[in-house]
């Protein structure tokens, strides 16, 4: 994000809508390489391209906590993926064990005594072996001078407490830069899938929108040239699903894709009384939906 010095204030507030960073103008190209190498690693010209790494691969996770609950809720939340979390509630034990095995990201309480937290931050950052490793800060929604000041220093992002497993796997994933296209698309008989989760929250109607332009460009490239976009788990529309349909049909029309869209019966009731869908035909079922193309 760029902002005056006069918008410093709504940092935080944006920042909670996934902003990884920002950047005061006017600026400079080596704060532009500094804020941009916080987000992604910078590699020089030449040089091998790593291989991107997805949800399925294995990853570490450093929780550095003083509440062991908190630290028990991140191991549920990311129960069903290949990551390990590692807990502590000492700093100096967090050091020597990101020493021993560099974390793919770090947790880190806020309110740990003494500015643990920050000094913590600014260890990990002077270390040549986890200057890159991103930081997440975990904080209570209210607590907006710490969030401000992790922001300022440079954390990656917030989790705000209590941790909400969903914002939870939003942050880990796109701190790490992982590709979690697969949750959402897939292709069977020559026919790419997108499929809507039940009830997505804004930040998972972000993560699939994300996609979206990228995912529809490759199948073409491919040579695939039909779309299901399949809603049936949604039980209730909202706004928040109905633009992420809307997206998905334009990138379909704007490269010829044959698309059909895939509820149940309840969605298709329900969609009837939403302008922006009369022109949707939606099918009950999938076999009517292929039958269609």
């Amino acid at each position: 994000m760029l902002t005056a010095e006069a918008g410093r204030e709504n940092v935080v507030k944006i920042a909670k809508l996934g902003v990884r960073d920002y950047i005061i103008k006017p600026f400079t190209e080596a704060m532009i390489v500094e804020r941009v190498g916080r987000v992604i690693d910078l590699q020089q010209k030449g040089a091998s391209v790593a291989k991107i790494k997805t949800m399925e691969d294995p990853s570490t996770i450093l929780v550095v906590d003083d509440r062991p609950a908190i630290i028990d809720q991140i191991k549920q939340s990311v129960s069903d993926t290949p990551w390990k979390v590692v807990g502590t509630s000492q700093c100096g034990e967090a050091i020597d064990l990101a020493s021993k095995e560099v974390p793919d990201v770090i947790l880190v309480s806020l309110s740990l005594p003494e500015r643990a937290a920050f000094n913590f931050f600014q260890m990990m950052r002077a270390n040549g072996r986890t200057k890159s490793v991103p930081i997440l800060g975990m904080s209570v929604k209210t607590a907006v001078d710490e969030q401000s000041q992790a922001q300022s220093m440079g954390f990656t992002g917030i989790v705000t407490k209590p941790i909400d497993p969903t914002e939870l796997s939003f942050r880990l994933t796109r701190a790490m830069n992982l590709d979690t296209s697969k949750r959402y698309f897939q292709q069977e008989n020559n026919i790419l899938y997108l499929r809507v989760p039940s009830n997505p929250g804004n930040l998972v109607a972000t993560e699939i929108g994300n996609y979206i332009q990228s995912k529809t460009k490759e199948m073409v490239e491919s040579g695939l040239n039909h779309l299901i976009l399949d809603v049936s788990e949604v039980t209730k529309i909202d706004m928040v699903v109905i633009k992420l349909m809307l997206q998905a049909v334009q990138a379909c029309k704007e490269l010829g894709i044959k698309f059909r869209v895939v509820g149940s019966q309840d969605f298709a009731a329900q969609s009837k009384g939403f302008e922006e869908t009369k022109d949707l035909e939606i099918f009950a079922d999938r076999t009517s939906a292929m039958a269609g193309f």
